[in-house]
Parts: structure tokens; sequence; C-alpha cells
């Protein structure tokens, strides 16, 4: 039985964590299926694998989503673990110094356990590399508030982040 092929954003920078090191970001998959305990194929075996594993993939490389010049403005959408790239783009950011400014609407459900990478986050808007960040969670509070909520409510200051290329 042969599977397809599972495909997930890589989290790190070559200039910021290392040319020897790729980090990505798996949600372990759990889920009951005719009232049986079911698990995602890909993210038990990855996290079934001992510390320092090597592991066999490869590449798929998206030549379309990647960072404008490093002087050039960036918009960064993450719902959920799609936080991964955009983990990546501020190390890259930070480790080169560039000089854009960088905004990040990351949304999850609960703050306390699904805010991933939440310490280096906060640690790039100390240093100044993440200018701005608006933050959802969608479960923390009655009223559901996702991503497109936050980005409705600075429409237009986004607009003109927009407008300014």
């Amino acid at each position: 039985m042969s599977i397809a092929p599972r495909l997930y954003s890589v989290a790190s920078s070559p200039n910021g964590h290392g040319n020897n090191e790729v980090h990505i970001a798996v949600a372990r998959d759990r889920f009951l299926a005719q009232d049986e305990q079911r698990y995602g194929l890909c993210s038990e075996f990855l996290g079934d694998q001992p510390v320092n594993s090597a592991i066999t993939f490869y590449v798929h490389k998206d030549k379309n989503f990647k960072l404008p010049a490093s002087d050039k403005d960036v918009i960064m959408i993450g719902p959920g673990t799609g936080v991964a790239p955009f983990r990546a783009f501020l190390a890259e950011r930070d480790a080169t110094g560039a000089t854009g400014k960088n905004w990040f609407f990351f949304g999850e459900q609960h703050f306390t356990t699904d805010f991933l990478y939440q310490t280096e986050i906060q640690n790039y808007v100390q240093t100044g590399v993440l200018t701005k960040i608006d933050l959802a969670f969608s479960r923390d509070q009655q009223e559901k508030i996702y991503v497109q909520h936050r980005m409705l409510r600075k429409a237009d200051e986004l607009y003109n982040w927009i407008s300014n290329g």
C-alpha cells in the first residue's frame, strides 16, 4: 500500500537556524473513525521518531511563496500550523538584518496550548523584528474570534501597508 506524500512548510531559515537543520511544525492527528481511535499516518510516524533520528524527505519548492527584497514590508497571515513558514521568514529577516517592516496575523484555538513558537515570536516583537502582531484565539472566549476578524478591525492600516507596496 502506498500513501500520498505529506507536504509540510519549512519552519526554519538557513541563515537563522543553520544550513544543517530543517524544522517543521506538525500537529499530531488523532481522531475517531467508526468508533475506533485512528492516527494520522505521517504525523504519528514523525511523532514516534526518537530525537536525532534520520528520515528520508524531499523538498517541494514553491517559487511563488517567498520573501520580497529585504527593504520591503511583509504581511504574514498564519492560521494554526500555518505559523511554520512565517517563523522561517522572521528568522530570515532577523538573521539578514532586513529593513522592511513585518506584520503577523496569527490565529489558533487556544492561547495557552496552541500558540506555537510563542516565545520566539514575542522575542521578535521585543527586538523590533516583528513590527506588528495581531492574534486571534477562537475558543478562549464565548464569541469566536478568527484572524479575518482581526484583519477587518485593522482594514484601513492593512490597506495602507498593501498600497505602499
